[in-house]
């Protein structure tokens, strides 16, 4: 990894944080008070690919919550003075328990205080557990504060309710859960503008990472913006599907019809926060029956965005 800024006293915790969601946000408030209470700086480390993505054993694609960038956006929110992305990679996986903790925790960020779940493993065959970071710790000083077992299983049922949520379609729920909109980012790209040809031109998004969970297939409404504009919100109608009213066309698109919009938007980078589904993918007889229903959504759509 790159070379990170001198920290002062830092306060550190590990952890993919996937989601950031209202259980992370707790236990962030609690790193981030122990560091100002001992005058020091809170530093979340976590890591880019998902760790199960090199030593998940061959297991389905690993779907995230968040992206990258959108974790560190969260995080940097939650007031997290600095974040490490650590790059995983094979050797990174293959150190022993000691080279962890030795070369990369105490070596790289020179902790003065470590925040870690009771079930943390480390090193290679996952040798290293909470017991060897202690006796580590000792010897140089290093408190450390160990997450009781309730609260990580809170965090992990947390998880688990956000991305059956999410999967489901109730981006309402998943949104409450995580203490803020379920979001998409992508880049606007070319279609077959079947859209622009029905009155309801869409952008086409290609989203920045394939590790990405979706929402279930179906309609939603939501808000939109540019990322180089970001308080530039603007009510829009989301598709998520195979489109399955065209025939021959099998592929998942996710197309974008904003509101009240003429523009192009082609090559821009968009961030679209769902607010609600308001019907799952369907099949259509015609085109003209396509773009009756498509009138309807957005009618329910411009209710509950109130716009």
């Amino acid at each position: 990894m790159s070379s990170i800024p001198a920290l002062r006293r830092p306060v550190v915790t590990i952890g993919s944080f996937d989601g950031v969601h209202r259980g992370h946000q707790a236990l962030l408030t609690r790193i981030n008070d122990l560091a100002r209470d001992s005058g020091g700086e809170s530093v979340v480390i976590t890591f880019d690919p998902h760790p199960r993505t090199i030593i998940g054993g061959g297991g389905p694609p690993v779907k995230l919550l968040t992206t990258t960038a959108e974790k560190i956006e969260r995080l940097e929110a939650c007031g997290i003075d600095h974040v490490a992305i650590v790059p995983f990679t094979r050797e990174f996986a293959l150190q022993t328990a000691e080279e962890y903790l030795y070369d990369f925790l105490f070596g790289i960020f020179s902790p003065r205080d470590v925040v870690i779940g009771y079930d943390h493993r480390f090193g290679v065959g996952r040798t290293g557990n909470i017991e060897h970071l202690r006796e580590a710790a000792a010897e140089r000083g290093v408190l450390v504060h160990e997450i009781a077992a309730e609260d990580v299983e809170a965090l992990a049922v947390s998880s688990t309710r956000i991305r059956k949520a999410v999967e489901a379609g109730d981006v309402r729920r998943a949104s409450r859960l995580l203490g803020g909109p379920y979001r998409l980012t992508g880049r606007v790209v070319h279609g077959e503008a079947i859209g622009r040809t029905i009155g309801f031109p869409t952008a086409n998004l290609d989203l920045e990472s394939t590790e990405k969970l979706l929402p279930a297939d179906g309609v939603y409404a939501c808000e939109v913006c540019r990322l180089d504009r970001p308080k530039l919100r603007m009510a829009a109608m989301l598709y998520i599907g195979e489109r399955p009213s065209l025939a021959g066309r099998r592929s998942r698109s996710i197309e974008v019809n904003v509101l009240d919009f003429s523009g192009d938007l082609y090559g821009e980078m968009m961030r679209v926060e769902l607010v609600a589904r308001t019907r799952p993918d369907q099949a259509f007889g015609s085109l003209e029956e396509l773009q009756t229903q498509i009138a309807r959504d957005g009618a329910a759509i411009r209710k509950i965005l109130r716009v």
